[in-house]
């Protein structure tokens, strides 16, 4: 029987990764950068590291700052357009006073620095003195001490050696003394009293020498042998002695303790027994100083036993059930039709078996007498039987065999018979241990509660609580309330192991829930008592159970019990924590994204608030208030438990959010972010509770910390994800920011919560522009990347208008950045396109400028940009962009003088610090005009193009670009735009700025692609002066380019993995008139396919409503409406559990599936997907257990039938492909079930049995049925699909087919197999048992030539199922290695492949696998010595890590 568990016998025994510290902004950046790469990885505005780090609280909170901001990409820029000047305006007023600080003090005086290093030596020569004197001290102390303890150690080591001494002489004196009474009074001489009594005292003394006398033989059993024979002397010559009963038992002892265990139980037993196991005995002829030791009822040797377990692998109870639920066998009928008995089968000789236990130890027994007052117990009749118990229980004599535990079982109840105490308490325990280990958890859970009741009264007289007893108890209760077979094998049935659950079941979830019986039977009063003490300890050992065998809810459920019955018991919180625990990890366990995660994620924090019921003024803590070891468990269980659930929700968001960032994969960043999002707002939860407990606690300005950090990030994942936070979430976020931004209880997370601030305001923002483009301009805001031009008369102008109040609060949270961060505290980081340390101060600056900028703010614009300028022109990338604000402010209100003054002074002092801001400086400087532009950006491509790889050419590709974007944002009318376009993006594409890159396609399509251009070149422009004409050819160029553009853009979404943008793409391409209805088409499928990836399902129907209106061929329209209704599959875990979400999403994918099957079964274009469709409802409905799942099978296959008629027809191929692959899993999961159901020997097939021509024609027929029947369906599975996985399946399969037999046939031995036949066994036993010694030989050689005979025979009809059933299994390694298939079936064939190998043997393995040719290569397989040995499953190399992060550092008290 497998073990479960090791604790009884019956079974088995910080810190917060911030988002990214770097800050990447282009040296162009005039608008707000955006806070994600465009793999849509949460970031935020650029900052620097925050310059103090943030105190984590003990054991709880991660430890390191978290960063402000993430490498961003560089936003886009505002060309500038010539324009006057305007005198420049101060800054402004800051609206937030800062805060005063006292002036540092004067620096000290050359006097002052002397004295100060005068007094500096004379301390030091003082500390240096202080030390000397200390140690001193410390050595003359110590050597007084030692001197001191040496004398007195010394003194008493001579007292005890004198008295050591003394009593080993007066010890040999009694020796002496005794010695010779003994001898003086022996034999004729003795006295029936004295005599004895002088042995019995003269052997203690023996025994006493050799026990404690070191001088002696170290081993123990030459010191006792005198003691031994005096005691065997005294029982011999004086058997009424009246002390006889003290004699055995201490011969017993000394026995015992010489090794002589058989002879000492033999000693025992006729203590305890002695009209049945008399003593003296002989003395053994071998050696004369041991006795002959007699056998006990039913002892056999050990050969018979092993021969008695194969014969009786069931336990003995089962067996008889089994053999009478079996139907009579069916009468033989006549010619006539009547009914005949059936002849008696020739059976086995009958082997005498031990079937029911024979009690060696029956109450009748007498033990040796003994005087006994009155009320009084005889003496050392209850250890030995306890002894003779522990014998049989420990089973040291095999001669017992199955029956050593039924043996010790009586022996336990008859030491129970006296009552004195401490052996009565321990033949309780060992009586219930004993029904444990014989399978009877009924009997001995009722045992054990015995005990505890015993241990209870106890505990009353004495005031022992008898804690070993209490504990073990606990536990052997709660393994036995476990096994389903409760009551197990009948008292007098011999020992047979028995399957448990464990063993059988090994679907861990069917097996927690078969195993929860134990929770009802722990509540049954009736088994165990509810109203005693201890009777919380049981409930508590049998979650304990259930937790070690990793069953969480049967643990979680009796946790919750315990609670519910007592609710104020001092282990309450523990057990509340517990249940938080438990939850913690099936959030881990759960699948990404689930229902399921984000369920036991709440009700772990649900379950760790809950602690707070056992801090304060609560019912618990009254009740408890006398245990204050309770008290302050449960108040650090609380605050602890509150603050790690926030931590690890906290570090778990971290986490997510960074693989998020690093994932390639749109839909597994998804699914990353969601987990994220749910975690900080536990996290957030979870702050908020600490703060709650104690809000002002040493750490709570922390608390408040990781609060606003995590309500951030709460922010920041919605707004990568495309989600609107609410307003609430936006203010909650900026409000608990704000509180630690501008707390006076500490500033060492200032700067960090400053940027939580601005970069709170920056989400809200960005989301506004997300939305914009979400939505199509019906909600949201535009985000500007440049001036808005409105024509007025005729005229161009810029379009003043007032800061949405989104962008009001962006300047707002800046400008309070920069007014309460001092600069020693502010963020430096550097620019890695311009090389230059830069403040996040000067940044929010110069963004908040802009913002007023880009709405026509001029004046406000200004002001805020001339210090810039003045302050960090040359310095800065800031200073650079200032000035080309204030030029195309100047251009624009044609303020000339300002500008030639801003021109002129650039000539003279460049603000440009990166090669393209100074290329941008030289062309808005000069008047060089759009051509020339072109000319430039188509020189330095060619130039860049010819150039080597290298650090040179990558700075061309920059140069490049630069000039390429410069031309599109003066000229993007022009004819050479789309070749600028194309080209200024492949340039970014080859420094790796993929950023760029889309901007420059995007630029190009909003300024190009523009419909009002577009309309005037189709339709012609009468408006203009003179009207223009339409014009065709150019119209048709441009469209032409505007796809072209289109087309790279949605190309370089996809190669950044950014899905979404790609689909809303494709979705703009398909609904765009202009294009042709094919290109429309296939951009409406792409559309659809991609937010199928992504999970946009309303956006993806409009896609496909939009294919479909497209005029789409039938093929096309069955796969769109087939990716539309698989959609739903990507919801469903099919790992997962069938309840709750999970269970809904398979209940809507298996619905999609079958209503597209059945909508669509009579559409011949549609065949690939019906196949896939019916597949996928079968396994589906297979996993909810529906017996449909048949049906579907069916339907898979006739699906797949249509689909290869249909390929035959196109030329296309159907074997081997996905479809094939699907059928062929149902077809060969039909046989499969047949097989395993009808014919694997794990079933209980191939029994064979009866004489052996018999056995010899079942084994044939067997094999016969595997070649014509199964061996031919699986073949067909093979040819009919050409499925290489099923193919392999089905090789290894049609090897199990012979596997099967011949392991029946190996397996079968006597008494099923009978050798001769009824009138064969009479006459042999007549020749064995007459006088003639002739008929005995012949008898003899008779039988040993019919086993020869059968061996022989065996061996052939072995060796040809060995042959078949090598090549296949070796066929099926073969291929699989060929094809990289990996399943249970290869599996298993390594695995029989691996044990055959130590059966036959490597020279048959590789003569049975001759022949097989490798499918890939064509050569044949070459078998090596013991490889499959080195291959089988299991014997894997272990794996390396991954590389992945380091675990974050929150550690717990």
């Amino acid at each position: 029987m497998l073990r479960r568990s090791s604790s009884r016998s019956g079974r088995g025994a910080s810190s917060i990764l911030a988002l990214l510290v770097a800050t990447c902004v282009a040296g162009s950046a005039a608008s707000q950068p955006q806070p994600f790469p465009p793999t849509a990885a949460p970031t935020a505005p650029p900052t620097a590291p925050p310059t103090a780090t943030p105190t984590a609280p003990p054991g709880a909170i991660p430890t390191a700052p978290p960063s402000a901001a993430p490498p961003t990409a560089a936003p886009p820029t505002t060309a500038p357009a010539p324009s006057a000047s305007a005198p420049p305006i101060p800054p402004p007023t800051p609206a937030f006073k800062p805060r005063v600080q006292a002036p540092p003090p004067p620096p000290p005086t050359p006097e002052q620095v002397a004295v100060l290093a005068e007094l500096e030596k004379e301390a030091a020569a003082y500390e240096q003195a202080a030390r000397d004197y200390r140690s001193s001290i410390t050595r003359i102390i110590q050597q007084h001490y030692e001197e001191r303890r040496r004398r007195v150690i010394a003194a008493l080591d001579r007292e005890i050696d004198v008295e050591q001494k003394d009593l080993k002489s007066a010890r040999e004196e009694a020796i002496r003394r005794l010695e010779k009474f003994v001898e003086t009074y022996s034999g004729r001489n003795a006295h029936p009293e004295s005599t004895p009594t002088a042995m019995f005292r003269l052997a203690a003394l023996y025994e006493e020498r050799a026990r404690e006398d070191t001088d002696l033989a170290d081993d123990l059993a030459i010191g006792l042998r005198p003691a031994i024979a005096l005691y065997k002397r005294i029982i011999r010559e004086f058997p009424q002695y009246k002390e006889l009963a003290g004699v055995y038992y201490y011969l017993g002892h000394a026995l015992n303790d010489s090794a002589r265990i058989f002879e000492a139980q033999q000693v025992f037993r006729s203590f305890v027994c002695h009209d049945r196991y008399p003593y003296p005995v002989p003395t053994d002829p071998k050696d004369p100083t041991r006795d002959t030791v007699g056998k006990l009822p039913q002892d056999h040797d050990r050969d018979y036993w092993l021969g008695w377990e194969s014969r009786h692998p069931i336990p003995i109870g089962e067996a008889a059930k089994r053999k009478a639920a079996q139907p009579p066998p069916k009468k033989k009928t006549n010619a006539k039709g009547k009914g005949k008995e059936p002849e008696p089968e020739p059976e086995a000789p009958a082997i005498e078996d031990e079937l029911v236990f024979v009690n060696p130890y029956p109450d009748a027994c007498k033990p040796i007498p003994q005087k006994v007052a009155e009320g009084a117990e005889p003496r050392y009749l209850a250890e030995v039987w306890w002894l003779i118990g522990d014998y049989h229980f420990n089973e040291i004599d095999p001669g017992g065999g199955p029956f050593s535990l039924n043996r010790a079982e009586v022996a336990y109840t008859r030491s129970l018979q006296y009552k004195k105490p401490p052996v009565y308490g321990v033949a309780m325990y060992k009586l219930a241990w004993t029904y444990f280990k014989q399978l009877r958890y009924e009997t001995s859970v009722r045992q054990f509660v015995e005990l505890l009741k015993y241990t209870d009264e106890q505990e009353k007289l004495t005031g022992d609580p008898g804690t070993d007893f209490r504990g073990e108890s606990y536990t052997y209760i709660a393994g036995a309330l476990t096994f389903l077979d409760f009551t197990g094998p009948a008292a007098d049935e011999p020992f047979v192991p028995r399957s448990d659950i464990l063993d059988l079941e090994q679907d861990p979830r069917i097996r927690e829930q078969k195993m929860r019986i134990a929770i009802d039977r722990v509540q049954n009063a009736a088994l165990i008592p509810q109203d005693r003490k201890w009777t919380v300890e049981v409930y508590k050992a049998l979650a304990a159970e259930f937790k070690e065998l990793n069953q969480y809810r049967n643990t979680i459920e009796v946790s919750e019990l315990i609670l519910k019955k007592w609710p104020m018991h001092r282990d309450a919180p523990v057990m509340q924590a517990q249940i938080a625990d438990i939850y913690d990890t099936l959030t881990g366990q759960s699948r990404e994204g689930t229902a399921e995660r984000a369920e036991n994620a709440a009700k772990a924090l649900d379950a760790r608030t809950k602690l707070a019921n056992y801090v304060g003024k609560t019912p618990w803590v009254e009740a408890n208030k006398d245990d204050p070891e309770a008290i302050q468990t449960a108040e650090r269980l609380v605050r602890g438990g509150l603050r790690r659930a926030a931590a690890d929700h906290t570090n778990a968001g971290s986490a997510l959010v960074n693989a998020a960032i690093q994932s390639g994969e749109q839909e597994t960043r998804t699914k990353l972010f969601e987990r994220a999002l749910s975690e900080y707002r536990m996290a957030a939860l979870g702050w908020q509770g600490v703060l709650q407990e104690d809000e002002n606690a040493p750490d709570a300005y922390d608390s408040r910390y990781w609060l606003a950090d995590a309500n951030h990030m709460v922010l920041v994942i919605q707004v990568a994800m495309d989600r609107s936070p609410t307003a609430d979430e936006i203010e909650t976020a900026r409000r608990t920011a704000v509180d630690v931004r501008d707390s006076n209880e500490d500033d060492k997370h200032l700067q960090p919560a400053a940027f939580m601030v601005v970069d709170t305001a920056y989400q809200a923002l960005l989301d506004q522009y997300k939305l914009y483009k979400r939505t199509g301009g019906q909600e949201g805001i535009e985000q500007r990347t440049g001036l808005k031009i409105v024509t007025e008369n005729d005229k161009q102008k810029v379009a003043v208008e007032e800061l949405p109040k989104v962008l009001k609060d962006a300047v707002a949270a800046r400008d309070e950045y920069i007014q309460r961060v001092p600069p020693a505290s502010d963020l430096s980081t550097r620019d890695p396109q311009t090389n230059q340390d830069q403040k996040n101060s000067d940044l929010y600056a110069y963004q908040s400028a802009e913002f007023f900028f880009l709405y026509g703010n001029f004046a406000e614009a200004r002001r805020r940009l001339e210090p810039i300028y003045a302050e960090q022109c040359g310095k800065t990338p800031f200073g650079y962009l200032a000035w080309e604000k204030l030029t195309t402010m100047a251009n624009l209100e044609n303020d000339v003088p300002r500008s030639r003054a801003l021109a002129e002074a650039s000539m003279t002092k460049s603000c440009a610090i990166s090669e393209e801001q100074k290329l941008k400086e030289t062309g808005i400087a000069q008047p060089t005009i759009s051509r020339g532009y072109y000319v430039d950006a188509a020189a330095k491509f060619e130039k860049a193009e010819k150039m080597p790889d290298g650090p040179e050419r990558v700075q061309a590709w920059r140069e490049a670009a630069a000039l390429y974007r410069v031309a599109l944002e003066k000229a993007p009318a022009r004819d050479e735009a789309p070749e600028a376009a194309m080209n200024g993006a492949y340039c970014y594409k080859q420094v790796g700025d993929y950023d760029q890159a889309i901007e420059m396609y995007a630029l190009f399509i909003k300024e190009y692609g523009s419909e009002a251009n577009l309309s005037k070149l189709e339709k012609g422009d009468e408006a203009s002066k003179p009207p223009k004409p339409a014009d065709p050819k150019r119209y048709a160029e441009r469209v032409g380019y505007l796809k072209q553009a289109y087309d790279a853009l949605s190309a370089a979404y996809v190669l950044f993995f950014n899905y979404r943008a790609a689909a809303e793409t494709y979705d703009t391409i398909s609904r765009n008139g202009r294009f042709e209805k094919p290109a429309r088409r296939e951009a409406a499928r792409g559309a659809v396919l991609l937010y199928a990836n992504v999970g946009e399902r309303d956006r993806m129907i409009a896609s496909r409503n939009a294919f479909l209106n497209l005029e789409a061929p039938v093929e096309q329209k069955a796969e769109i409406d087939y990716i539309v209704a698989s959609a739903d599959l990507k919801a469903w875990d099919e790992k997962g559990l069938d309840e709750g979400a999970n269970r809904a999403a398979r209940v809507k994918a298996m619905d999609a599936m079958e209503n597209y099957y059945e909508m669509n079964r009579l559409t011949p274009a549609a065949t690939p997907f019906l196949v896939q469709a019916a597949f996928h409802a079968a396994k589906m409905r297979k996993a909810a257990s529906d017996p449909k799942a048949f049906e579907w099978c069916r339907n898979t296959i006739s699906a797949f039938d249509k689909f290869k008629a249909f390929a035959a027809m196109d030329n296309k191929k159907a074997l081997g492909t996905m479809q094939a692959d699907m059928a062929a899993e149902c077809a060969y999961g039909v046989i499969d079930d047949k097989l395993r159901q009808s014919w694997d020997y794990d079933a209980g097939h191939h029994r064979y049995a009866g004489v052996i021509d018999k056995v010899i024609k079942t084994y044939s027929d067997d094999l016969k049925k595997a070649g014509d029947t199964y061996f031919n369906d699986l073949q067909s599975v093979i040819k009919t699909y050409e499925s290489r996985a099923l193919s392999v399946a089905s090789f290894a399969r049609q090897g199990s087919l012979y596997d099967s037999c011949r392991t029946g046939l190996y397996n079968t031995r006597p008494p099923g197999l009978k050798l001769y036949t009824d009138r064969e066994e009479k006459l042999l036993k007549l020749a064995e048992t007459s006088d003639r010694e002739d008929l005995q030989e012949t008898a003899d050689a008779i039988r040993q030539k019919r086993r020869e005979q059968w061996r022989e025979a065996r061996e052939r009809l072995l060796n040809d199922a060995d042959r078949a059933m090598i090549k296949f299994y070796v066929q099926a390694v073969v291929y699989a290695r060929a094809w990289n298939v990996r399943n249970p079936e290869v599996d298993h064939a390594i695995q029989r492949l691996a044990f055959f190998t130590d059966i036959l043997g490597d020279a048959k393995i590789r003569d049975m696998s001759q022949g097989i040719i490798d499918p890939e290569t064509g050569q044949p397989f070459q078998y090596q010595d013991g490889m499959f040995l080195r291959t089988r499953p299991g014997m894997a190399p272990a794996l390396q890590p991954d590389g992945l992060p380091a675990p974050l550092p929150v550690t717990l008290p």
